[in-house]
């Protein structure tokens, strides 16, 4: 059986219907430079942290693609100021409505997602290790329309299956933990003195749920239900220094996986997330010859930073080891390349 790693940022979910769904454009996926959009204003509106925040990013963010989202949460993250940083904790629960609505209500079926999960599983020749750096849910429910039998009701799910296994690096919309003593406050208050530390990754809950943050309560001790506290977004803010927010158990099944891998398909992201680069470079043989193809849209510097991170991706000599795709994921899967992908060895 072969073996192959598929890695998704936030350009494979952007880019995830295509003719045969109607969109509801309002609600396409946003990329990291769309996340303070006016078309989210209804939804910031139940966060102050998040109006603040937006109410300058949004306006740095129409001044072209050298917006760097990161910095600037960074800032925020790290003030000395503790109203700034009050701002800064109600960010999650923004981010994770604003997916959760984009998700559940962009398209039908994610298509693009349903296309690569039939032709990747069909010939059940590969196991494949999904990488997805973005919080929304949209390869699960691709995975669960192709076979019902992919389920992700615990964290165990994720690692489970024999043919796919699923590592969210930076959490998900449906991951939450509940921050103690705030049974009887608002969520924005509980927030303010909730700091997220990797420690709470232990009372970790999983919540199928399309109410917003604010409303979602969750056990105590996710082993019982017991007294619930209001629940805050198990998923890592876009800032510099961020670290992988999954259980160590994803990440072991990670690491080993990608010891015994050689061939990288990596969809859609910026290279910008050093907490993967690291864990990457740590794992993977660098004195082995591995096969990378890169989908993105037009010129990006996605390759010279894995290049930079991993020198087993860059490639030697003419033999054609790694390959780019400039026009799209969608281009991507109107050709035969992912084929080409497969049957390499």
């Amino acid at each position: 059986m072969k073996r192959a790693v598929v890695i998704l940022g936030a350009g494979a979910s952007f880019d995830v219907a295509n003719s045969s769904v109607p969109t509801q454009d309002h609600l396409r996926p946003p990329l990291a430079r769309h996340l303070f959009e006016p078309r989210f204003a209804g939804t910031r509106s139940n966060y102050a942290g998040a109006v603040v925040i937006g109410s300058e990013l949004g306006e740095l963010a129409q001044r072209g693609d050298a917006f760097d989202l990161e910095a600037h949460l960074t800032r925020y993250a790290k003030s000395p100021n503790d109203t700034t940083r009050f701002h800064f904790r109600q960010v999650p629960g923004y981010l994770r409505d604003v997916l959760m609505q984009c998700g559940n209500g962009y398209v039908p079926t994610p298509a693009n997602y349903n296309r690569l999960v039939q032709r990747m599983l069909e010939p059940m020749d590969h196991e494949f290790l999904i990488i997805s750096l973005n919080y929304d849910q949209l390869f699960e429910r691709a995975l669960a329309t192709y076979d019902a039998s992919y389920r992700f009701d615990k964290l165990g799910d994720y690692t489970a299956y024999a043919q796919v296994k699923l590592i969210k690096v930076h959490g998900s919309t449906n991951w939450f933990v509940a921050m103690p003593g705030s049974e009887r406050l608002a969520w924005i208050e509980a927030a303010a003195d909730y700091e997220p530390n990797f420690r709470d990754i232990g009372r970790l809950v999983i919540r199928n749920s399309n109410a917003l943050t604010f409303d979602i309560l969750v056990p105590a001790d996710p082993f019982r239900e017991n007294a619930v506290y209001r629940a805050y977004p198990w998923l890592t803010s876009p800032i510099r220094g961020k670290t992988l927010s999954c259980p160590e158990e994803h990440v072991k099944v990670m690491r080993s996986f990608l010891e015994d891998c050689h061939k990288f398909l990596i969809i859609g992201t910026s290279g910008l997330d050093d907490d993967l680069l690291l864990a990457m470079s740590e794992s993977i043989n660098s004195l082995e010859e591995h096969l990378v193809h890169y989908v993105d849209y037009g010129g990006t510097p996605a390759r010279e930073r894995f290049e930079r991170a991993i020198p087993g991706f860059v490639q030697i000599g003419d033999e054609g080891t790694v390959r780019t795709s400039i026009k799209g994921f969608s281009e991507f899967l109107n050709t035969d390349e992912l084929e080409t992908f497969l049957e390499a060895d």
